[in-house]
């Protein structure tokens, strides 16, 4: 069912007919919308960041990083963490310090 087929019915003078299949034809059109609904809001919520997979906390002063290359376990303080720009190394091996 479609609009074309309502206004058919509507200009072969035939109006409850007409009205009977606009109300289904909204009642299917509402129900898209809520099964659309419930699709977006599980994206969001599947997109959105969760907080425990950030590492850092913003009352910390430093956070201890393995370095990937050699192994050693460093304290870095938590300033060096949140400034943008390069990455930190390792001053050992030269290797970029990732979270532990």
């Amino acid at each position: 069912m479609d609009c074309g087929e309502i206004r058919e019915l509507m200009e072969q003078g035939r109006e409850r007919e007409a009205a009977g299949r606009l109300l289904e034809l909204v009642a299917e059109l509402s129900d898209r919308l809520n099964t659309l609904e419930i699709q977006f809001e599980t994206l969001v919520e599947a997109l959105a960041p969760d907080p425990d997979d950030y590492p850092y906390d913003e009352d910390c002063d430093s956070y201890v990083v393995q370095c990937p290359g050699c192994g050693e376990r460093l304290e870095i303080p938590a300033e060096f963490l949140e400034e943008d720009g390069g990455a930190l190394v390792c001053p050992d091996c030269g290797a970029a310090l990732l979270a532990d």
